[in-house]
């Protein structure tokens, strides 16, 4: 309902009015092709139920009004939203509002939203525009008219912010995918030179590390087996690799951790890392491992 609603039109100016803005004339604009472009259909679309619904008024100036620019859409010419300083409102903070929701409205379609969010765009123009033209007519208007406005003027203003959330909305950045916590390290191989049980400097600094992961962990048992190649006799091995892992034990037990939580194994050249032919050195199978149980 609009600017010129409640006034009484004389004769021919009557019927040209009428013959603008009625459902006739609606119906044809409605029919017109438009670009192929979404917000332009959208706002064709709006501007043509805004017509209909001033024309289920009898309102046939804005009923008219909204014809055209439904009609000028579909006709490719710019249509931006109702600078509302072009309108006789009588309230100054309703005034003031619309042209403050006015530049925000004009910062989002600007900034990509007709293309981003061709129906939401649409949608907040229309119905800015509709909140315009409501509110030029009343409240504060005698007549059968005004006694509908604040209802009227909420609906058009409600439809705006509800379409400006749509369009302020930000997608929150997807949480990153958690990073699974890596599985502990429960199993560890110490290696050593050709024929003896010493440790090495190498292997003290590794058994430091696997001392603080135990400490760390605190297994139930650390089960400690010992192993030997196959140079050698294997009577020889077999206590090779015990004291293997009895040097092992002993510094473990001197750095901290509970004997008798220890369970020691040795198996000399019987289970073999890297399977070899009899009388091989071979660094691989020179080795303690130490398991977390």
């Amino acid at each position: 309902m609009g600017k010129t609603s409640g006034m009484l039109f004389a004769g021919a100016a009557a019927l040209l009015l009428a013959g603008c803005g009625t459902p006739a004339s609606i119906d044809r604009v409605a029919g017109m092709a438009t670009a192929d472009d979404p917000f332009l259909q959208h706002l064709h679309a709006g501007y043509v139920d805004l017509a209909r619904k001033e024309a289920a008024y009898y309102d046939w100036a804005d009923a008219s009004t909204f014809r055209a620019r439904a009609e000028m859409v579909a006709q490719g010419v710019a249509v931006e939203p109702w600078d509302p300083t072009g309108w006789k409102i009588d309230s100054a903070e309703t005034m003031d509002l619309l042209v403050s929701e006015r530049a925000n409205l004009m910062s989002e379609l600007e900034a990509g939203d007709r293309v981003e969010r061709p129906e939401a765009a649409a949608r907040a123009q229309t119905s800015f525009d509709c909140w315009i033209e409501e509110a030029e007519e009343g409240p504060i208007h005698p007549g059968p008219i005004a006694s509908h406005q604040e209802a009227e003027i909420a609906s058009c203003r409600d439809v705006f912010y509800a379409a400006m959330e749509e369009l302020l909305f930000v997608e929150p950045e997807p949480e990153p995918e958690p990073v699974p916590e890596p599985e502990p390290q429960t199993e560890f191989v110490v290696y050593f030179a050709w024929n003896v049980a010493d440790l090495s400097e190498i292997a003290t600094g590794f058994l430091e590390s696997v001392v603080a992961e135990a400490m760390r962990q605190q297994p139930s048992s650390i089960v400690i087996t010992g192993h030997a190649d196959t140079s050698g006799e294997s009577d020889f091995n077999l206590d090779l690799s015990r004291e293997r892992v009895e040097a092992v034990a002993a510094y473990m037990t001197a750095a901290g951790i509970d004997s008798s939580i220890l369970v020691v194994e040795w198996y000399g050249e019987s289970v073999p890392a890297i399977e070899t032919g009899d009388g091989v050195r071979n660094p691989g199978n020179r080795r303690v491992e130490v398991s977390f149980e």
